[in-house]
Formats: C-alpha cells, structure tokens, sequence
C-alpha cells in the first residue's frame, strides 16, 4: 500500500484538487460522505473549538 502522502500527491496529479475546510470530526465525515477524497482542517477552528486563539498556541497531546 502507498503511504499517505504519496496518495495525497497522486489527488494533485488528478486535476484541480479541493480541499473542504473542517473544524471537527463531524464536519470531516460529511465532506467525506459528501465525495471528498482528502479534508484539511482549520487551524483557527481547531485553537477557538479549544479556548485558544490561533497562532501556534495549540499543543497537541497525542
């Protein structure tokens, strides 16, 4: 199997590709069921979903 980021650069090679904006996981699985073949996220959607303001702010815990 390819790794992801060789797949995500094989949706360039397609055409135009577009991104849907998410902020949640809610969001990501109705662009997903809507046809969308890769989600970016938000980074300001994620930092105020969190109490913070955007710019850098946001650790993740993973």
């Amino acid at each position: 199997m390819a790794a992801l980021d060789n797949v995500f650069h094989g949706l360039h090679q397609q055409g135009l590709l577009i991104l849907a904006n998410v902020a949640d996981a809610g969001g990501a699985r109705l662009v997903e069921r809507l046809g969308s073949q890769a989600v970016a996220t938000s980074s300001a959607a994620m930092a105020w979903s969190h109490g913070y303001q955007d710019g850098n702010k946001l650790r993740c815990s993973c």
